[in-house]
């Protein structure tokens, strides 16, 4: 939000409220370790992790420095957080290098699943960002330095470059990476066999087509590579830094033609014809090795994981198209029964906010594993219990939801044939274990308690329940596949090379254990006889095959394929007569031996200094950044000098905008401060600000004027999400003082008819429904200019009444309000006509007639302003002032902001002015009469006598225009679907 103000009046802070999710927890506690290059925050209990990251974080800088070129100019913050069961980061080198790091280890069956030390891989691809985007010299390097750095030319190059760079970086300093993932490597072979390569141009922009962003770091990652070996291993950093020196940005062609001698467009032409030829020639070579590959059950790509058979031979797996939200899918057993043809189509059961895994529960429910939320901060995953049943058409549909387990980050989970027990994975600060509860009493106990930073997936029950299968990955990069015995809790490793053994599975008969493996460079689905040990190799694919699942009757084997689309489900018959003798091939494209590397992360003590100290926000608070901006305030432009700075844990955040309009020299400011570390969330601002008003009409004028608006603004909100919603509840409260001069007529220079009040509101927790409280509280307070004596006299009125039967008008008090309007009285009636007295009679005396305004006993200044800019006018008169002529007015609606003021909004010839301008007296009248369209002016010359005449003319005295003062307190109860 902006304003404009004062730097003599008001400091003015605007920060946007954070979004429910970005609140911080208040009960952790931060703390800091500093080394060399880097400052590394983090929250209790997680010293060790910190400080393994450390020295992670120190051997990067060394063996990035040297093929990037770069060293950094300042000290790196590195945060670190365990609050998402997601494997990510991110990296920023403005305004200060920054590393956000989640310490989740990435799930089964991700692009990121190839690595050797999750938190070194992702250190060493976030480190890279920093270095290539700090990579400043030249002119960009000279503007930094006196506005802070903002320029930054290498971090607008397009994404393939930069993620490209960063995957490039991950896989050749590491025993890991996306480069050497089978996985990574189907994604770009499935494009270039099935002639849908994607364009540099469609590269350059954002992707629309699977697997959407990962296109930057799939195609950016391989083509890097292809730079390095085609032009030497210099050429990323030649390209940092040519680029990073431009002053002119977008110069893409040009920086990488000064460094290879051709552009993007003939590098990327060489570099798709070298892919799809080496692709071709692997297909080749594995279709004459005789394919083994099952046909297509599932045609809609993106993603389709975890099929699962239920007893009754249904196959339910999850599914998300691209077009719709992730969900469950059933298809009938009757499918499987038939011999391959058409497509079958899928029954969907229930919506899932974060699927990773389920399994069936007997004949009648299933065991799902989804996101939800957890003290109102954060999406973890637990288990539920979803009961399933049929509908006479033998259609499956869930009946009934219900939750097991709250914060628990359970995944993966798989039921035990009798159905008392389940086993699943549990994730905590880069650990995952396997975990065993009791379904009855909900007890949990652990199976598998594995060294730090290790990782279990995928776990699955032996058909007789006594042992359980799972993917081990173990320090060193290894990923295997082992087995538990529920009762001694004796360990046998399988397999010991350097696949990925993923996703293991037994057959309905428990002779054979299947899962899938990389060992070719190519994911197929493997078989070990449970009893021998013996091997074989059950698919021989082109693209990969994973999870596989044997049908109840021991039929059919489903499986988990891959095409340029995504993933689908395909299906081959159980025969092991059919089976091969596996291959053993394990390739690396960097062409050396992973095993003889030394690992670089162990848990040694650090060889540099260390610091450990309390969290202290302050110096990541302090401004970095200066930037102007040129806009106008309604007289002509505006310029404004902005900064501001948020801690580098997010807990604190302030901004300052100050400057001055270049017509009037009217100066302006707005500085805000939002405090995220505590429940609820904590906003302020102030400002001051001077702009034009304008948009009304007074007779044959147009005029404009001034508005000062000095004010503030306080808020505080806490989000309350769920699992597909989220609601907000929100407490303001605003206070603007308003002044407009110039213009305006002297009575109504301190009143701007479209200035809101100050408020109070509550927003979220009712769906669907608003509760709105109103409380108005509005005081005028008239001055005497003549008479000092006086009464005070009070009216609560309701929306509308009729006295009298025989009256014609209603009388209007205030809309749920009460109004105080003193009357100043003068002495010494003088003698009139009483006609004359009805005729210029007050509000409460003509119930026959229609509404009056009095026009005599008015102050002579108001008097002539009056006359001069707004005479005032009466209905249904014959005489008027000489020189006056009718004025035909229409009826006009009163206005949203006008509601609760006991005066009316006058017509035409008022516009402009606000009712409570003129004296209470005079315009209590609405000038309306159902069709009396022609309003006359009042002849103040005469006065009226008798009784009501000398009432009526103790008001000679008159008054000046009032002084108004407002103060409003709204509270509203708003609900809002998310």
């Amino acid at each position: 939000m902006t304003g404009r103000g004062a730097l003599a009046l008001a400091l003015g802070l605007a920060l946007a409220s954070p979004p429910a999710l970005a609140q911080q927890d208040p009960r952790l506690q931060w703390r800091t370790l500093e080394t060399p290059h880097f400052r590394i925050h983090f929250y209790q209990a997680m010293e060790p992790l910190a400080r393994r990251v450390a020295v992670i974080a120190e051997h990067t800088v060394e063996r990035l420095a040297t093929p990037l070129g770069w060293r950094q100019s300042q000290v790196t913050q590195i945060v670190l957080r365990d609050s998402t069961d997601d494997a990510n980061g991110s990296a920023t080198a403005i305004p200060l290098n920054t590393l956000q790091l989640f310490v989740t280890a990435p799930e089964d069956l991700s692009v990121l699943e190839q690595y050797d030390d999750w938190l070194e891989n992702l250190v060493i691809h976030e480190y890279a960002h920093i270095l290539h985007t700090d990579h400043i010299t030249g002119v960009p390097a000279i503007v930094n330095a006196i506005i802070g750095k903002q320029w930054a030319p290498n971090q607008v190059q397009p994404r393939f470059i930069l993620e490209g760079l960063a995957v490039f970086q991950e896989s050749l300093h590491t025993r890991g990476g996306r480069l050497r993932s089978a996985t990574w490597d189907s994604y770009l072979r499935a494009d270039a066999l099935a002639g849908n390569f994607q364009t540099l141009d469609q590269l350059t922009v954002g992707p629309n087509r699977w697997p959407h962003g990962n296109l930057w770091y799939l195609y950016g990652s391989y083509l890097m590579r292809y730079v390095v070996e085609r032009y030497g291993a210099e050429t990323l950093s030649a390209l940092s830094r040519e680029y990073g020196s431009m002053a002119a940005p977008w110069q893409l062609n040009r920086a990488i033609r000064r460094v290879t001698g051709a552009t993007w467009e003939e590098i990327y032409e060489d570099f798709q014809r070298d892919t799809v030829a080496r692709y071709t020639r692997q297909r080749d070579a594995l279709v004459a090795n005789v394919l083994e590959e099952g046909t297509a059950l599932t045609a809609q790509g993106e993603y389709v994981r975890n099929p699962r058979f239920l007893p009754d031979g249904t196959l339910v797996y999850e599914s998300s198209d691209g077009q719709s939200v992730s969900r469950l899918r059933a298809l009938d057993a009757s499918v499987f029964r038939s011999p391959p043809g058409a497509l079958p189509t899928p029954t969907d059961l229930n919506r899932l906010a974060g699927p990773s895994g389920f399994s069936p529960w007997g004949d009648d429910a299933l065991l799902v594993s989804d996101s939800d939320v957890y003290r109102h901060l954060y999406f973890y995953h637990d288990l539920r219990r979803w009961s399933l049943a049929r509908d006479d058409d033998r259609s499956l549909s869930v009946t009934e939801d219900d939750r097991l387990t709250e914060g628990w980050r359970a995944q993966q989970p798989d039921v035990h044939p009798d159905g008392d027990h389940a086993v699943f994975t549990v994730n905590h600060r880069g650990t995952t274990r396997l975990v065993e509860m009791s379904l009855t009493d909900r007890r949990p106990s652990a199976l598998l308690n594995p060294r730090a930073y290790e990782q279990v997936f995928a776990p699955r029950y032996s058909p007789d329940g006594r042992t359980v299968a799972f993917s081990f990955w173990r320090r060193g990069g290894y990923r295997d596949l082992w087995t538990i015995d529920r009762a001694t809790r004796a360990l046998t490793q399988h397999t010991h090379d350097r696949a990925l053994d993923t996703s293991p599975s037994y057959s309905p008969d428990g002779r054979w254990l299947l899962w899938s493996s990389d060992r070719t460079g190519i994911a197929n689905l493997y078989a070990m006889e449970v009893a021998t040990g013996r091997v074989r190799q059950v698919t021989n694919t082109v693209l990969g095959a994973w999870q596989p699942n044997v049908s109840p009757d021991g039929r059919t084997l489903i499986y988990l394929g891959y095409s340029h689309r995504g993933y689908d489900l395909f299906r081959l018959p159980f025969d092991p007569a059919r089976w091969r003798d596996p291959e053993v091939v394990t390739q690396d494209p960097f062409g050396r031996d992973r095993d003889r590397d030394p690992h670089p992360a162990e848990d040694a003590a650090p060889d540099f200094p260390t610091r450990l100290t309390a969290y202290d926000p302050w110096p990541t608070l302090r401004p970095r950044t200066w930037s102007a901006e040129l806009t106008t305030d309604g007289f002509g432009p505006q310029l404004a000098v902005r900064t501001e700075s948020t801690d580098i844990v997010g807990r604190h955040a302030w901004s300052a905008r100050v400057g001055v309009g270049l017509v009037r020299g009217d100066p302006l400011v707005d500085l805000g401060y939002v405090y995220r570390g505590a429940r609820p969330t904590l906003r302020l601002r102030l400002y001051r600000s001077v702009d034009a008003g304008g948009g009304y009409r007074i007779g044959s004028r147009n005029p404009t004027w001034a508005a000062e608006r000095i004010g503030g603004e306080s808020e505080l909100s806490i989000g309350f999400p769920s699992r597909f919603d989220t609601h907000v509840l929100s407490m303001t409260y605003d206070a603007q003082w308003v002044r407009a001069f110039g213009g305006l007529p002297e009575l109504a220079r301190n009143i701007d008819p479209s200035s809101p009040g100050a408020g109070v509101s509550f927003r979220g927790l009712a769906r669907g429904a608003a509760l709105h409280l109103e409380l108005v509280e509005r005081a005028a307070l008239r001055l005497l200019h003549q008479q000092p004596a006086g009464r005070l006299g009070l009216r609560v009125g309701a929306r509308a009444r009729r006295p009298h039967r025989q009256q014609r008008r209603r009388h209007r008090g205030l809309r749920g309000g009460v109004g105080i309007h003193p009357h100043a009285l003068g002495t010494g009636p003088p003698k009139a006509h009483p006609r004359a007295a009805r005729r210029r009679g007050h509000w409460h005396q003509r119930p026959r007639r229609a509404w009056r305004l009095r026009h005599r006993g008015l102050s002579p200044l108001l008097r002539t302003e009056l006359d001069r800019r707004l005479p005032l006018w009466r209905a249904g008169g014959r005489r008027r002032a000489p020189g006056i002529s009718p004025l035909r007015a229409r009826r006009e609606p009163v206005s949203a902001r006008q509601r609760g003021v006991p005066l009316p909004h006058l017509a035409d010839a008022a516009r402009g002015l606000h009712a409570a301008d003129l004296p209470a007296a005079h315009l209590r009248g609405r000038l309306r009469r159902r069709g009396q369209r022609e309003l006359r002016p009042l002849r103040p010359e005469r006065r009226p006598g008798g009784r009501r005449g000398r009432a009526a003319d103790r008001h000679r005295g008159g008054l000046h225009h009032p002084v108004l003062r407002a103060h409003r307190v709204r509270a509203g109860l708003h609900g809002r679907r998310g």
